[in-house]
């Protein structure tokens, strides 16, 4: 099985062995604020079609920090992948952490930005995780410890 990583950040990408960002595996190109707004917001992979061809043959895209990006990032990608057809992609983040970001932008504009404001948001399974794994491992640890004693 093929399968790609990305993250909405380089330094969560330094989390993992052979992460990408998501614009840098998806080649969406990276806005400055300074920057005029242009047309060009899309996902380019046609222009590198060696990446579009792996992204093509992969099952499997883990992509971190999700709910950070951009709802149109998404968006992008799904139809630059036809729609992702054949293919699982498990996207990890908590919604409470961090919003996507907008220049100027007020609350509304950071809800618009949402990925749960994107009419793909219904193809989605919300999975929550109800165990904390670093409590329960360090709870073990403890145990350990004790038992040493």
């Amino acid at each position: 099985m093929l399968c790609v990583g990305c993250a909405s950040t380089a330094l969560a990408a330094t989390n993992y062995e052979k992460f990408d960002t998501a614009h840098g595996l998806f080649k969406y190109p990276v806005i400055e604020d300074d920057d005029p707004e242009t047309d060009e917001q899309c996902c380019k992979l046609h222009e590198y079609p060696q990446r579009l061809e792996l992204l093509q043959a992969t099952q499997l895209i883990i992509w971190d920090e999700f709910p950070s990006n951009h709802r149109n990032i998404f968006e992008s990608i799904y139809h630059q992948l036809y729609k992702f057809q054949d293919k699982v992609v498990l996207c990890i983040g908590d919604f409470r952490q961090i919003a996507p970001v907008i220049s100027n932008g007020d609350r509304v504009d950071t809800v618009n930005a949402s990925i749960k404001t994107s009419y793909l948001w219904s193809k989605f399974t919300d999975l929550n995780l109800s165990v904390n794994m670093r409590l329960v491992q360090q709870s073990n640890e403890n145990v350990a410890l004790l038992q040493k004693e």
